[in-house]
Parts: C-alpha cells; sequence; structure tokens
C-alpha cells in the first residue's frame, strides 16, 4: 500500500530539469545530508561515519567498452546520524519542506534524487524514548510513498538509504564516472566541511575497493591564493 506523496512528483522534477551532466549531483546531495545527519545527533565528528556503495550494471558490457566504466546500477549510503525520526520524516513527507530552510535547504533533495534514480529505499534505526525503533519506507517515482513500517530494535542507530533504478537517459552518462572521480567529487562537494575540519569519516566502496577520504584531502590542493586581513578583534 503506498501514501502518495502530496505533491505532483512528475511536475517537480520536470521543473528541477536534470541534465545528464549532473547525473551524480543529487547523489552528493545525500551526502550532505548524511554529514547534517551526524551533525543533528550532536556525534563528535570524529565518531561519525559514513559508507557509500557503488554497484554497476554489467550486464551489457558491449556497449561500454570505450568508457572503461560500466553504468551505475544502485548506490548505498550508510550513515551512523540522527536518522528518520518522527520530526525529520514528517519533513520528508512534505513537498517543498522548510525544515532546512535555515541552512539553505529549499525541501526538494529527494525529487531530485528521483530525476536520476527512479526509487529509493530507506531503513533507519532512531531513538524513541528509552528504546530505539526500526523503520523502513521507499520513494519512488511511480508508486509515489508507501506506508513507513515500525519495530523496536537493539541495534543501534544508523540509517542506510539505496538509490537504484537508475532513469536509462543516464546510464551513458554515469559510466564515465570511475571510483576515483567519484571520490574526489564527493571531496570537492564537501570541501567547506573538509577545510573547516568538521566532517566524518567518509568511505567509498567498489568491488572491494575503499577509499577513505579523508586521505585524500591535502587542503593545498584547493587553494588558489591565500591573504590574510583583519576584521575588528578577529
Amino acid at each position: 500500500m503506498a501514501n502518495i506523496i502530496k505533491t505532483d512528483i512528475e511536475g517537480i522534477i520536470r521543473e528541477l530539469n536534470i541534465s545528464t551532466a549532473d547525473v551524480l549531483y543529487p547523489f552528493y546531495e545525500t551526502i550532505v545530508n548524511s554529514i547534517q545527519s551526524i551533525q543533528e545527533r550532536g556525534t563528535d565528528f570524529k565518531e561519525g561515519e559514513i559508507i557509500v556503495e557503488i554497484k554497476r550494471d554489467k550486464s551489457q558490457g558491449e556497449l561500454f567498452k570505450k568508457y572503461e566504466h560500466y553504468p551505475i546500477s544502485s548506490i548505498t549510503i550508510t550513515d551512523n546520524g540522527i536518522g528518520f525520526t518522527q520530526s525529520n520524516y514528517d519533513s520528508f513527507e512534505h513537498a517543498h519542506s522548510t525544515k532546512k530552510i535555515k541552512i539553505g535547504g529549499k525541501g526538494l533533495g529527494r525529487f531530485t534524487v528521483l530525476s536520476v534514480f527512479n526509487r529509493m529505499s530507506i531503513n533507519s534505526i532512531t531513538k524513541n524514548g528509552d528504546k530505539n525503533r526500526f523503520v523502513n519506507f521507499e520513494l519512488s517515482r511511480k508508486d509515489g510513498l508507501t506506508v513507513p513500517e515500525y519495530k523496536d530494535t537493539d541495534n543501534d542507530i544508523s540509517t542506510k538509504i539505496v538509490l537504484d533504478e537508475l532513469n536509462p537517459k543516464f546510464k551513458t552518462e554515469s559510466a564515465k564516472y570511475s571510483h576515483e572521480m567519484i571520490a574526489d567529487n564527493i571531496l570537492s562537494h564537501c570541501l567547506l566541511y573538509y577545510i573547516s575540519n568538521n566532517v566524518p569519516l567518509i568511505k567509498v566502496i567498489e568491488d572491494g575497493m575503499t577509499i577513505n577520504l579523508s586521505n585524500q584531502f591535502v587542503p593545498h590542493d584547493f587553494i588558489k591564493y591565500k591573504e590574510s586581513k583583519k576584521i575588528k578583534q578577529y
């Protein structure tokens, strides 16, 4: 049974008009959401962790020989942030949510995801009084938002989001992105967090190979020029 999210999903996707060149932009924004979730939980960033797992569609290998990589079939993001508490789920359920307006959020992130991936599946464990609560639900371009299923659990707080069913028009473009390029782009997209040293551990995994972004970040690589100024006492 599905609870269709209270808006015209296809209409919003058309207005967003995500180009093939921006195929992974919604995914990078999902990483930012994970960082913000860890912030919201109040966890020391040294204890925060985000694991990204990339899977490829190898069923049409001959068509993608010139790209050296296969199209992306799914991306899984797992974090130990605050997760889908009742407040966060209520925000997710309504289009144009204002929950993150103070930090520049427009409440449209999940629709940018659905522009590229036709489905996102969410499993989240959150604090619920003296117990932890597990919730799972899906949002798809075709069926909208499913009714969430809840149960108590003894497992630790965490959230896993699976982005899959890549829109066919993005397949060729996604094959241009290697494991290393994706890791570098996440680093660039989250650069301000790295520069301010307020970022959790982020690992990008593909075919058993792991890239630790903390080992990839060299501040001097991103500085074009440097100038010191004093503003009042600062």
